[in-house]
């Protein structure tokens, strides 16, 4: 059965962030991570570094610093996740985040709520199952793969239920070696052929099952194509188009001008190692 089973959107969540300089001008956020669960029981929140440093999106050279983190929980009725879901601010004093230093990722381990209620809670996908091998991206995920990202984009998502929406994207670079661009200053990139939007950074990205793997008396036989449903990183951002380029266009279409139809996620290799270096 091919997609991704609706249960997932459980394990994505919303962050809202806040801002300040040294002379108290406030920028704010809205960002998407993925929680996963590590074989030493950690509960992670994974997202974007530039999510919650926002110097790094505007290159600006006044500091900003991160003065406010919420992230968003669900609520649960007889065990079950209902519609309403609440931001949950994080005690930034007591919780540790982890930040990738030439990847685009950030980590928040097991948070800290200032003011938690029981009955709000996520999913965590069992991180373990859901890596894929080290030769995935050679053998499984090629050139012109498909793939999705599930997040949540701002105004483009569930508005009633507040649930994540999944994108469809095809693999546009070679993604068993870095992508570089010199709009991209971050290691671990792939490129693929899809829309990202704000507020969708952070958006879990997986690979589309494909192919045959049948249980046989010795052992599985799989067929060339085979790939299973692995995740495969986090939505990091979209390349932009040249400013030259706008001479060219409708009406319409410079509506689209920031936005060239690639974008790029930080694969999955980066945020094993960035939990395995760190003891997670």
């Amino acid at each position: 059965m091919t997609g991704l089973s609706k249960e997932i959107c459980f394990s994505i969540s919303r962050l809202q962030t806040e801002f300040v300089d040294s002379l108290g001008h406030n920028l704010k956020g809205l960002a998407t991570g993925v929680w996963v669960l590590t074989e030493k029981g950690n509960r992670i929140f994974v997202t974007n570094k530039h999510n919650l440093d926002v110097n790094m999106i505007y290159g600006l050279e006044e500091k900003y610093k991160l003065s406010s983190l919420e992230l968003e929980l669900r609520k649960k009725e007889e065990k079950k996740f209902i519609s309403e879901t609440k931001f949950f601010p994080i005690n930034l004093a007591k919780s540790k985040i982890i930040y990738g230093d030439t990847i685009d990722l950030a980590l928040i381990i097991n948070p800290k709520y200032v003011d938690y209620i029981n009955s709000f809670d996520v999913n965590c996908l069992d991180f373990s199952a859901w890596i894929p091998d080290e030769d995935f991206f050679v053998k499984r995920c090629r050139l012109a793969s498909d793939v999705s990202f599930v997040g949540y984009p701002i105004n483009l998502f569930d508005s009633k239920w507040k649930l994540p929406i999944a994108r469809h994207a095809v693999i546009a670079s070679v993604s068993e070696i870095d992508f570089s661009h010199e709009e991209i200053e971050s290691k671990g990139i792939i490129l693929v052929s899809g829309l990202s939007f704000g507020g969708g950074s952070g958006s879990p990205v997986f690979s589309s099952l494909r192919g045959l793997r049948i249980n046989c008396d010795n052992g599985f036989v799989e067929s060339d194509d085979y790939c299973p449903q692995k995740l495969l990183g986090v939505m990091t951002g979209h390349l932009q188009l040249q400013p030259e380029t706008e001479k060219y266009m409708t009406k319409k279409e410079k509506a689209f001008i920031l936005h060239s139809g690639l974008s790029y996620f930080t694969n999955i290799l980066s945020l094993i190692k960035l939990i395995k270096d760190n003891d997670l």
